[in-house]
């Protein structure tokens, strides 16, 4: 068999399990890191062409005085230490983004339509 075949019957067969892991509802969150991971492993392929190291130390460190300089430190979280605030309506599919959000530590979610804010006031687009 070709490279090409074999990596895509290896594939389909990750694919396969993660989607049959996900059937809880989480398929778009499987189709996501799937994607995610395929964006990550392209770039890992095209840097070394480009001249531009993507590891790990050196791109924490980067940010770090990247923002160090601008006043703003940084502190490592572990999984379950970030609070993170969601500011969005829960229309149509946006309640799916809280789970994995809540993954990360505390959520506090500010829904602007059930606050009384609508879009074109947050926008801006209600000023003359």
């Amino acid at each position: 068999m070709n490279r090409r075949l074999v990596d895509l019957v290896r594939g389909a067969a990750t694919y396969g399990a993660e989607l049959l892991a996900s059937a809880n509802g989480d398929l778009r969150a499987t189709l996501l890191l799937n994607e995610y991971r395929d964006r990550r492993r392209h770039y890992a392929r095209r840097s070394p062409r480009v001249g531009v190291a993507l590891l790990r130390c050196t791109r924490v460190t980067r940010t770090k005085d990247r923002l160090a300089a601008r006043g703003i430190s940084v502190q490592e979280r572990e999984p379950g230490q970030v609070h993170t605030l969601a500011f969005f309506p829960l229309l149509s599919w946006h309640s799916q983004l809280l789970r994995p959000l809540q993954a990360l530590g505390p959520l506090s979610l500010l829904d602007s339509l059930s606050s009384g804010l609508d879009y074109a006031a947050l926008s801006g687009a209600s000023r003359p």
